[in-house]
């Protein structure tokens, strides 16, 4: 009888830790899965501004308004939604595509998984939490916009429709977060930093000169439109500046990470 229970206890602990094993294993799936996805976001996003910009500094550079109208507007449904118009190329869309797919496939194989093994629980757990990808596939990134949080970036300017790297290295340190308002310092140069009052909704970030107060040095710039991408801040920057000088370009930030 003795020998019955210890063999039942065996059973039972190799049981548990093989479920215990499994679990981990369909956990370490899904997250190297959902990380290969928010890469395949973040490049999707980059590639998709990289088409806006070039398209802005060619229209500018030739005055067309109407098409730097329409292509404002089309950036501010991209920004909200992350839909590109019906004009954008198909390689700037199918990567995404791809990425949402395999990325549903991976959930799909786990929960059959979990189905042979009996275990409807996490099942219906897993099943619950590729619903929710479904619905809010392009928000499994979320706000890294925090206090403290310090971005280092690099400008550049366009000048006959093309792209030209500044030497200025900006940093931005965000001092203040509440809700869709921010607070923080932004250092162009070691001797120009100003205080910028910004906004988010969203994905979307900006502040106009009117949010802008000088701490150092001459001027309060210009307006900044932009997006956060992940670890990714790419602001766009212009109109006339305090002392008259008119400026276009952007400006590429990156998470500094913690020590």
């Amino acid at each position: 009888m003795q020998t019955g229970r210890s063999l039942i206890a065996l059973v039972s602990v190799v049981l548990m830790t093989s479920l215990i094993y499994a679990d981990a294993m369909n956990e370490e799936v899904l997250g190297k899965a959902k990380a290969k996805f928010q890469i395949a976001m973040q490049d999707y996003r980059e590639g998709a501004c990289d088409w806006f910009d070039k398209r802005e500094g060619l229209a500018r550079e030739s005055g067309d308004k109407r098409l730097v109208d329409q292509l404002d507007a089309e950036r501010v449904v991209f920004e909200e939604n992350d839909t590109l118009p019906a004009a954008a190329p198909n390689e700037l869309k199918r990567p995404l595509k791809q990425a949402q797919t395999e990325l549903e496939g991976t959930f799909r194989r786990v929960i059959a998984r979990l189905t042979r093994a009996k275990n409807d629980a996490d099942a219906d757990r897993v099943e619950k939490e590729l619903a929710e990808f479904k619905a809010t596939a392009t928000d499994l990134m979320f706000d890294r916009l925090q206090v403290g949080t310090v971005w280092r970036g690099v400008a550049l300017q366009f000048t006959q429709g093309k792209l030209t790297t500044l030497e200025t290295r900006p940093r931005l340190t965000v001092l203040e977060r509440m809700g869709g308002e921010f607070t923080a310092r932004a250092e162009i140069t070691p001797g120009i930093t100003r205080i910028v009052k910004g906004h988010v909704k969203g994905r979307r970030i900006w502040w106009t000169k009117e949010d802008v107060t000088v701490e150092k040095g001459p001027g309060r710039g210009v307006d900044n439109f932009g997006y956060l991408n992940g670890t990714k801040i790419r602001l766009r920057f212009g109109g006339q500046s305090d002392g008259g000088a008119v400026h276009f370009g952007l400006s590429l930030f990156e998470l500094v990470p913690e020590k």
